[in-house]
């Protein structure tokens, strides 16, 4: 009868065990964890952070680090200020990610960018827009192809009934110019969809496409 209440003992001694050694392997395991950092987004294959400015820096630091290696790439343009990453546009597709941010362009004005990371290099391509004065600017949604190419629902409302504009536009580049491929507020922004290299959008409740670039 001793032995036979020992196994049961020793059994719930070894798992206890095994959980604390589990607890660090986990916790090891996270390679984008960063001291100071503040998750944005996650995804199955990256992590988008920000680094809370110091000293004279202009904005906060915004980071994307692919959670398979831990390797971290700038996700901002570091020239710009007061930066507001559109947290909800992180994607990824092949070897790259992309992601979209506002920042301040004058007092006027903000900007808009569509970066997209070579996740091999770090390269930077920067598809920035123009967003008209008095107007706030927002990308409701971003698809990105595996070569790097991207299209997003490009947006903008008026800051008051009197000044700004209003308008809804299909977007999308890879290394040349941004192309407009529609536009109209009939554009239901929740509906663009990448099929293979083929961009698909709804307006008026048709059925739109273009090829990605």
């Amino acid at each position: 009868m001793p032995i036979t209440r020992a196994v049961p003992l020793v059994l719930s001694l070894a798992f206890a065990a095994a959980l604390v050694t589990a607890a660090p392997a986990a916790a090891a395991q996270d390679r984008c964890a960063f001291k100071g950092s503040k998750t944005l987004r996650q995804t199955s294959k990256l992590r988008l952070y920000r680094l809370a400015a110091k000293g004279d820096a202009l904005s906060d630091r915004f980071y994307v680090c692919v959670r398979s290696n831990g390797r971290r790439f700038r996700a901002d343009d570091r020239r710009s200020s007061e930066v507001t990453m559109l947290k909800g546009t992180l994607t990824s597709a092949g070897n790259f990610a992309a992601v979209a941010y506002t920042y301040y362009a004058n007092e006027d004005a903000v900007g808009l960018t569509v970066v997209v990371i070579d996740l091999r290099t770090g390269k930077q391509t920067l598809h920035t827009e123009n967003p008209d004065e008095f107007s706030t600017a927002k990308v409701p949604a971003l698809v990105l192809g595996s070569t790097g190419g991207a299209a997003w629902i490009f947006e903008e409302t008026p800051i008051s009934s009197s000044e700004g504009t209003r308008l809804r536009e299909v977007h999308a580049a890879r290394t040349g110019g941004i192309r407009k491929l529609d536009e109209g507020l009939d554009i239901d922004a929740t509906s663009l969809r990448l099929s293979g290299t083929t961009v698909r959008w709804e307006k008026g409740g048709a059925a739109q496409s273009a090829p990605l670039p």
